[in-house]
């Protein structure tokens, strides 16, 4: 079975200029049809406010595409900005690209039984 996750992975620092960047990256993107989106902040030092907003618009294009946005790999600047302002429980945040490759695969095969079995019955 075949994931077709696009992944996104900024450098350094996601702030006023590279947030909206990877917005605009990733609603354009969409058109693509991927299965999950991933941004990965693996080499993320620190998120500002503006790069927040950016992830907020972001999710609501992915969303309203009917589409998923996940987030692995931030660094402890990011996960306490995440915890403060609650965004923790609005975003679906990986440890890093291997749980979320796990954890996504490991839904799609549990989709798949389920159909199988709804049909068999």
């Amino acid at each position: 079975m075949t994931l077709n996750a696009l992944v996104f992975q900024p450098q350094e620092l996601f702030d006023g200029i590279a947030g909206p960047r990877i917005r605009h990256q990733v609603v354009q993107c969409l058109s693509q049809n991927p299965d999950a989106i991933l941004i990965d902040f693996t080499n993320v030092k620190f998120i500002d406010s503006i790069g927040l907003g950016a992830l907020v618009g972001s999710l609501k294009e992915v969303h309203d595409s009917g589409k998923r946005l996940y987030l692995c790999s931030l660094c402890e600047q990011a996960k306490e900005m995440f915890k403060l302002t609650s965004m923790e429980q609005v975003f679906t945040i990986f440890p890093d690209r291997q749980s979320f490759e796990r954890s996504i695969l490991d839904q799609r095969t549990s989709k798949r039984q389920q159909i199988a079995v709804q049909q068999a019955a």
